[in-house]
């Protein structure tokens, strides 16, 4: 029984180290690595043909936060659905190291 117990307390202590930090919910428009840069672009409902193909090309999806304008590396990339760009969104999940989010769901913002 101790084994167990043993067993369960280091897992949990294992995943919260390997798959989070702090919980956030991060406002802004999803946008390809390439022009994450360029908040402007980015941040247009009008750059979502451009995200998707950048991305089926290679580039990353990140999340570009509508008042700062900070571009956060997602770490889920499978998280991201096509009809979830060129809107603004709400995403929620765990800020991870160099400036990274884990995704746990995507919202359109009303």
């Amino acid at each position: 029984m101790r084994k167990v117990s043993l067993g369960l307390v280091l897992g949990l202590v294992i995943s919260v180290f390997a798959f989070g930090g702090e919980k956030a919910s991060v406002k802004g428009w999803l946008a390809d690595s390439k022009c994450g840069g360029d908040p402007a672009k980015a941040m247009s409902a009008g750059h979502k043909g451009c995200a998707v193909n950048c991305v089926k090309g290679g580039a990353k999806w990140v999340l570009v936060e509508s008042g700062t304008k900070k571009v956060y590396q997602i770490h889920n990339q499978d998280a991201v659905k096509d009809s979830d760009v060129g809107q603004e969104v709400t995403v929620k999940g765990a800020l991870m190291e160099e400036e990274g989010i884990q995704v746990e769901s995507i919202e359109v913002s009303s």
